[in-house]
């Protein structure tokens, strides 16, 4: 019996020598890999996201009473709500489903989403020209955390390419209830600089009971271009406006406008006023809002790179009035 036990022992011994040997064998390999190099893309709409849909804005749109919502309600996966001519709604544009506090809006790359409506993100898209865009770019879908809040996609507005000579353009436009536009865009080269001013005017009496809006626009941008790869541009936008606040309006109460269509009442801002005895806010009630934009932006391939640098300012400010439904 100890022989068997040490003839197995043995063999156990000549097991593990022979598996070291080749072990040790392996182990004195080397094996060189090549080089692994990791470079940051810049962001790029239409090459880093192929399923981009653009969407052209023409000169009849830009002359008409129209707004982005209008724009884009043809679109696949995108939902547009509406409640009355150019009065702002939170959430109005849905991109599958999301809204703006789940995807980007870009100006050319610069984001235009703002803070408010008690500590969410929208875009006010009644307050929004498009007269100096050629075209929209929507993106559909989430994306790597390197682009930013995009999980429901992107829209981007594409600045108009300025053309090589001065041109004025006028616009107007009327429309039902009272709606009309008006706009001057003035745009042009002149050697190294180019330049893009736009003013215009949107007003409309809306077709709900007080649904007032009064909207002017004033866009500017200087460019001076640094040779065939490069530009430093300057960029200026004001924005204001008077929104009524539609008032409910149902057959069978003692204040019902006939020639209203029957509506539900509701405040454009927030946080809402507690109105005692179950009173609500009545005929009368708007509130003004002017919004400040600056951009800075410089261009250029320096010394073997791309070099791109974007530096923006955004300012809001707003001042309400609310009247009484039942004693107005």
């Amino acid at each position: 019996m100890r022989k068997y036990r040490s003839g197995y022992i043995l063999a156990a011994l000549m097991l593990l020598l022979h598996l070291g040997i080749r072990y040790k064998a392996y182990a004195s390999e080397r094996l060189v890999l090549e080089p692994i190099v990791v470079r940051a893309p810049t962001i790029d709409i239409e090459q880093d996201f192929p399923f981009t849909t653009s969407i052209k804005i023409d000169e009849f749109e830009k002359s008409s009473v129209s707004t982005v919502p209008d724009l884009l309600s043809n679109t696949g996966g995108i939902d547009v709500q509406r409640r009355s001519i150019m009065t702002p709604k939170q959430n109005q544009i849905r991109i599958r489903g999301l809204d703006e506090q789940r995807y980007q809006v870009l100006l050319n790359g610069r984001p235009l989403n703002g803070a408010g409506v008690m500590g969410g993100y929208y875009v006010d898209w009644s307050q929004f020209s498009f007269s100096d865009y050629e075209q929209v770019n929507v993106v559909k879908g989430a994306f790597d955390a390197k682009y930013g809040n995009t999980l429901g996609g992107i829209i981007d507005f594409v600045p108009g390419i300025l053309p090589s000579k001065p041109e004025i353009k006028l616009s107007a436009g009327v429309e039902r209830y009272g709606t009309y536009h008006l706009g001057v865009n003035l745009t042009g080269k002149i050697k190294s600089f180019g330049f893009n001013l736009l003013a215009d005017q949107n007003k409309t009496d809306g077709y709900l009971r007080n649904s007032y809006v009064d909207r002017h626009n004033f866009n500017g941008r200087l460019v001076y271009y640094l040779g065939d790869d490069g530009q430093i541009s300057i960029g200026a936008r004001y924005g204001q406006g008077d929104y009524e606040m539609p008032v409910e309006n149902k057959k069978g109460a003692v204040s019902y406008k006939s020639n209203f269509p029957e509506s539900k009442g509701i405040f454009l801002t927030g946080p809402w006023v507690p109105f005692p005895w179950g009173d609500k806010h009545g005929d009368g009630s708007y509130y003004t809002k002017e919004r400040y934009e600056l951009d800075f932006g410089f261009r250029k391939n320096l010394a073997g790179f791309d070099s791109d640098i974007k530096v923006y300012y955004n300012k809001e400010t707003r001042s309400e009035k609310f009247t009484s439904y039942n004693t107005c």
